[in-house]
């Protein structure tokens, strides 16, 4: 689970996000530089990445914590694997 905190700054995040991947549509239907268009599009996968790592890190203090304190260790080992796998690609 998200705590409050977090699901709130990601929230914002993802606000940020809509309005840049709007922003970009239409630079790209005014013809903008394609420079520009690609420094946009960088920013966008950088916020996305933070978002990312905000909730790995939440995950890894709620979910993942109690999940290992059980008897399930290894398949909570195995999705944070999973998951960093397809984080990283």
């Amino acid at each position: 689970m998200l705590d409050e905190n977090t699901k709130h700054e990601t929230r914002e995040k993802l606000e940020t996000v809509i309005l840049k991947i709007e922003s970009l549509r239409e630079m790209v239907r005014d013809e903008r530089y394609c420079l520009d268009i690609l420094n946009e599009l960088a920013l966008i996968n950088t916020s996305l990445e933070d978002v990312g790592a905000a909730l790995v890190k939440s995950y890894l203090k709620g979910d993942f914590k109690e999940g290992i304190a059980g008897d399930e260790k290894e398949k909570h080992y195995e999705e944070l694997i999973h998951i960093i796998y397809k984080l990283t690609k």
